[in-house]
């Protein structure tokens, strides 16, 4: 679907992929370590391609991540909007840990109907309508530049950006460029609890970047990077 440059390049989805398929069915948020376990066995790890491609999974939720994410969240100023939010299951995980996000798709890549939790509307909508402090862009489309429309809103003070960064599987190198008036902040403690669908192989493909406006208060920075794992010594930028 993205034009990845996986082993196995295509995998049916046969007896490996329905056995991914049963164990998310009761592991809706699993441990990292079982994720992983399961990537590191050559017996299981056959149809996780399959199963991501099959289920629209691009980040997959676990619970050491979602942890993470919603103390990092929390310490970022409301309202929480998540766009692109897919079937809503990151967005579910982290509501469930307390922080009130709305989650927004415009539903165009999925052929069935968005979950219920999941409003379905395009991007300048869901920032128009819901006039978010905090923007939080998991995996955005490739080829575009998402958070030039985040810094265009007014009322955004902030956004966080989870994908496999510069790289062009998410957005475009301008994507993570930043701009004038925004100040850039790597949280790479956080994204190395992600596990995505390109993590087949066992290798981290996750990045994890805050970005705010410069001109407005630092929304207790130090504990945002201390919530998310990262504080001045792993970044190097304070």
């Amino acid at each position: 679907m993205l034009g990845e440059s996986l082993s196995p390049a295509r995998i049916p989805y046969d007896a490996a992929g329905r056995d991914w398929d049963a164990w998310l069915g009761t592991h809706p948020l699993p441990t990292n370590a079982a994720l992983d376990a399961r990537l590191a066995d050559a017996t299981t790890r056959a149809g996780f391609v399959a199963v991501c491609r099959e289920r629209g999974i691009y980040h997959l939720p676990t619970v050491e991540f979602v942890v993470a994410l919603a103390r990092t969240l929390r310490r970022l100023p409301g309202p929480w909007l998540e766009v692109g939010a897919g079937r809503g299951d990151l967005a579910w995980a982290v509501r469930g840990a307390g922080v009130p996000i709305v989650a927004t798709d415009d539903g165009s890549w999925w052929p069935a109907p968005l979950p219920d939790d999941v409003i379905r509307c395009d991007l300048h909508a869901a920032l128009a309508r819901f006039q978010p402090a905090t923007v939080l862009c998991v995996w955005p489309p490739r080829g575009t530049d998402w958070p030039a429309m985040f810094r265009s809103c007014a009322s955004v003070q902030a956004y966080l950006l989870i994908g496999d960064g510069s790289r062009g599987m998410t957005g475009n190198p301008a994507t993570w460029a930043g701009d004038k008036g925004w100040r850039r902040h790597p949280l790479p403690r956080l994204a190395a609890l992600g596990r995505c669908r390109l993590d087949a192989e066992g290798a981290s493909h996750t990045h994890a970047l805050l970005v705010r406006r410069s001109s407005r208060r630092s929304y207790g920075l130090a504990a945002v990077m201390v919530a998310s794992g990262d504080d001045d010594s792993a970044t190097g930028a304070w």
